[in-house]
């Protein structure tokens, strides 16, 4: 009886940690890393999901596997997922960037590593689940998580949010909540309303029998509903809406063709006018200012402009394909998007985001698929999902279904038609987005509940439970040796990620105070926890770089000036070390801009001209790697000016200068108009030093004044401190050129300029 008691103990431990999943990965977020959603999702996911298969390993081996018909019965459905997993396996191991393919890029972490995670927190699942009673409270946890999920997004949307975000939910009209992203938040609603959804319609005592007909449960439901669909709509996720426009339809198209084929017509017409009107309001050019003042309509009002809704899409859409169609079968492996969508970089792309921003996902789950695992990737993708709807359509369609064999007059049909209605819509939101934490826990989650809801595998009984197993030596070593096994995957897999992302927050909290020596330190223990992170290194000599720069050289002595040149020089070296230290077929974008920089700096205060070769070469490296990134040419100008090569340097600047977007452009706002034009900001400095130096004086004036120009139609004032210095350096000009009247005409503006 002891033994028994305590198999029962376990079974409960085991339900513990999946409704813990499900109910705090959405929620989880810390503050103390330096992505605050993602990666602590994925840190808290994979340390319960390690435990969870530590207890059920456990469990087998106190008291025996499961009976052999109860597994047989529940194995074969794994199959699919099985079949996508070791895809992927086998696309991670052929990836053009292993490293990345397996642990996932710093901004996700959603590398095979993750995936086979959620598999294996699937496959627990479908193992487990016995009886209507776990189903329940497992709908009563997502709906739990909801609810706190849909207060501290309502906190954000009136101002009552306790925490200061870059993103400004309230400003900027977008809440995100915990789960860290607007359209993010909408897709993980899409999975969500269905659950409530179903916990409302199952109220009768003999098939849910948790929910008593009371006026004030009902109140306080029809409330909450009205907050999640607020909430959705909230987001402003133009997927997200189409998402449920996909799962009102899916549910109007089934519950039609069940009741009355006849009427199928009608959700078809439905959306052949709905298809009508966005194509007729796109090509008639609807007048987008008549909503300008309400977000949310502004917003819903953007369908009527595809071109410019999607255009940012559709240019990285067209890149993925052809980047698809040259290694089709198994692609590149998962997170290799960034190593390529670079090469496809376009001016353009700074009229819909900000400059030298590098996409790591299509942003649609086709694409990525066929990106990260090829067809064959693909095909075990569809196969996996849709099998599952399989089930799911063919249980809803055939007659008398009971939900458990004892209960004739109930079924699952309701909650497999809901579960299923919220998975198309959350399919089809992230054809314009992609998989993250929140949304992929409940994405298995759904695979598992439906598949066993229409399957009846509720009904099955596993004997083994009935066995009693002792505790012998060799069981006792092997549990030592898995709790040995659970401690290391833990620290490998999520603990040194942890320690590394929180010292590299403290590095970046350190510098912003201009504490460069605790920043130096708390990078460095970064790597130590971390040393094959190519991320952790990029940014440590980055913040070198910046600090070279930001220490200046000003002593008297030139015994101090050189003990200054020196240590600049060495905080270089370990700069560039840290960047060579990432493979070249692994190197990040940013790695490969960065490293030029920190070979140019060095260059500069070597002054050797093999430094200044090899930074030229690395330059030349990045050109070819992304060679529409205005950036690269702007800081090449840089190198060419320490070599004092003229001509070159004004070559540089004016390649740069034709790859930024045209300010004007009706489709960048103002956000970007200012990224752009800091950026633009240097080159003009500098096209303007090197005309004086040319001694081409009008040249000059002129590039300083379309500068100004720029500063003073993109921002308002209080404008930029780079605009006192190009009416100083215009006044000094004018001097020179012996125009004493607009020598002081532009002196006494940078005066005005530096009082504001």
């Amino acid at each position: 009886m002891n033994e028994i008691k305590k198999k029962n103990e376990l079974d409960i431990v085991l339900e513990t940690i999946w409704l813990i999943i499900v109910f705090f990965v959405p929620l989880f977020f810390l503050r103390e890393m330096h992505n605050v959603f993602e990666i602590p999702k994925n840190i808290i996911f994979q340390t319960l999901v390690e435990i969870l298969l530590f207890v059920y390993l456990l469990k087998i081996i106190l008291y025996g596997s499961p009976d052999k018909g109860f597994l047989r019965q529940r194995v074969k459905y794994l199959i699919p997922g099985f079949i996508f997993i070791i895809i992927l396996g086998v696309s991670t191991i052929f990836s053009q960037v292993p490293w990345f393919s397996f642990w996932g890029s710093w901004e996700r972490r959603m590398g095979y590593l993750t995936w086979l995670h959620f598999f294996v927190f699937a496959s627990i699942l479908l193992l487990s689940l016995k009886n209507k009673q776990q189903i329940i409270r497992l709908f009563f946890s997502i709906v739990a998580c909801s609810f706190f999920v849909s207060i501290y997004g309502l906190a954000q949307a009136v101002n009552l949010d306790p925490f200061e975000w870059t993103y400004d939910p309230f400003l900027l009209k977008r809440i995100f909540s915990a789960v860290g992203q607007p359209n993010f938040l909408g897709s993980w609603l899409l999975l969500v309303i269905p659950i409530f959804l179903i916990l409302l319609a199952e109220r009768n005592k003999r098939e849910f029998g948790l929910i008593k007909k009371k006026l004030v449960f009902y109140l306080f439901s029809f409330i909450f509903l009205l907050l999640l669909f607020w909430i959705l709509f909230a987001t402003k996720s133009r997927g997200a809406w189409v998402g449920l426009v996909a799962l009102v339809g899916f549910l109007s198209v089934v519950f039609i063709w069940k009741k009355n084929k006849k009427f199928i017509i009608i959700p078809i017409f439905c959306l052949a006018i709905l298809v009508g009107l966005v194509v007729f309001f796109n090509q008639s050019g609807f007048n987008k200012t008549s909503f300008s003042y309400n977000p949310l309509l502004f917003r819903l009002q953007t369908f009527t402009d595809l071109k410019e809704a999607g255009n940012y899409r559709l240019m990285h859409w067209q890149a993925a394909w052809d980047l698809i169609k040259k290694k089709p079968f198994f692609g590149y492996g998962l997170g290799s998007q960034r190593f390529n969508f670079p090469r496809y970089y376009v001016p353009a792309f700074s009229l819909y985001e900000k400059p030298n921003i590098y996409l790591d996902y299509a942003h649609n789950d086709i694409l990525d698929v066929l990106l990260a695992a090829g067809f064959a990737g693909l095909l075990s993708y569809l196969f996996l999902v849709g099998s599952v709807f399989w089930f799911g359509l063919k249980y809803i369609f055939k007659p008398n279904q009971p939900f458990l064999v004892s209960e004739k007059n109930s079924d699952a049909k309701l909650p497999v038609l809901f579960l299923m209605a919220g998975l198309f819509g959350y399919l089809f939101s992230i054809l314009f987005s992609f998989h993250v934490m929140s949304t992929l826990t409940y994405f298995w989650l759904f695979l598992v509940l439906i598949t066993v809801l229409s399957r009846n595998l509720l009904d099955g009984e596993d004997k083994s439970e009935r066995r009693v197993i002792g505790l012998t030596p060799e069981k006792s070593l092997i549990i030592i040796l898995l709790l040995i096994l659970l401690g290391i995957s833990w620290w490998h897999f999520n603990a040194r990620l942890y320690l590394s992302s929180h010292y590299f927050f403290q590095a970046q909290k350190a510098k912003s105070l201009g504490d460069w020596q605790k920043a130096i330190k708390e990078h460095q223990r970064a790597i130590k926890f971390s040393p094959n992170d190519p991320y952790f290194h990029q940014e440590f000599a980055l913040s070198l770089y910046q600090l070279v720069d930001f220490l200046p050289v000003s002593a008297d002595q030139s015994s101090e000036i050189s003990l200054i040149l020196n240590q600049k020089i060495d905080w270089l070296d370990l700069g560039i070390v840290n960047l060579k230290e990432i493979s070249e077929t692994e190197r990040p974008i940013e790695a490969i801009i960065w490293l030029p920089w920190l070979e140019s700096e060095r260059a500069r205060l070597t002054g050797q001209e093999e430094d200044f070769l090899q930074a030229e070469r690395s330059f030349q490296k990045a050109a070819d790697f992304s060679p529409q990134t205005a950036l690269i040419y702007n800081k090449w100008c840089d190198l060419e000016i320490y070599r004092q090569q003229w001509d070159r340097a004004a070559e540089m600047c004016e390649k740069a200068l034709l790859l930024y977007p045209d300010i004007d452009h009706p489709h960048i706002n103002i956000e970007h108009q200012q990224c752009v034009v800091d950026e633009m900001t240097p080159v003009y400095l500098n096209l303007g030093g090197i005309s004086q130096i040319l001694n081409e004086m009008e040249k000059a004036v002129d590039y300083y004044r379309k500068i100004a120009y720029l500063i003073i139609k993109v921002y308002s004032p209080p404008y930029p401190t780079s605009l006192n210095y190009i009416y100083a350096r215009m006044s000094s000009l004018y001097a020179e050129m012996g125009r004493k009247d607009l020598a002081d005409f532009y002196a006494g503006k940078a005066q005005n300029q530096s009082g504001n």
